[in-house]
């Protein structure tokens, strides 16, 4: 029996890649977030289809070696993958990130009874905490404006009686506080 011989033929022609395309064009994110960004090669049967992920912010966003991204803080970055092979081909993604939404906790009034006489007006003051919350904007509410009114936070005596005053957040912690007004008629001559 005769044998052949059999020759492969290996080739030594390097196919390099001619484009990146990532998963998003813009990304939108809040502080201390985190997704993940993904790359396809093409050709699909590029010789070396590594890439090597860069940022061109720290402080706004930073990627890994696989495309996932990590909001560090306020901001615009751009981060880009770009192909070992030499091409110089790459893409990239722009990432804005915003401050993290936070809400009210707790607020306090500077007073929880008032005593007031007809005509006279004070301005109750609030804490909010924190005091860096995302909407610190307040509503007031007299539960007898014939007794007393409030007008961001000025309290005016109209009648003798007794009402509350209550201030609550906007911002869907619902949170309030209230104060107790008396009015008196004040001294008679």
């Amino acid at each position: 029996m005769k044998r052949k011989n059999v020759c492969a033929s290996i080739s030594n022609d390097k196919v390099g890649v001619s484009l990146i395309m990532l998963s998003l064009d813009a990304l939108y994110l809040i502080e201390y977030e985190s997704t993940s960004v993904c790359a396809s090669v093409y050709p699909t049967n590029a010789t070396n289809s590594a890439l090597k992920w860069s940022f061109s912010n720290e402080k706004v966003a930073i990627v890994d070696d696989n495309g996932n991204v990590f909001a560090a803080g306020r901001g615009i970055a751009t981060i880009t993958a770009t192909a070992t092979d030499g091409s110089g081909i790459s893409e990239s993604c722009t990432v804005a990130v915003c401050k993290r939404y936070t809400y009210v906790y707790s607020i306090a009034l500077c007073a929880t009874e008032l005593v007031l006489e007809k005509g006279q007006s004070y301005e109750l003051s609030v804490e909010v905490d924190p005091a860096d919350a995302s909407c610190t904007q307040l509503v007031w509410h007299s539960h007898d404006v014939a007794v007393a009114s409030v007008c961001n936070g000025v309290v005016t005596a109209h009648n003798s009686g007794k009402t509350e005053i209550t201030v609550s957040t906007t911002d869907g912690s619902f949170c309030c506080a209230s104060c107790t007004v008396i009015v008196t008629e004040g001294d008679s001559v």
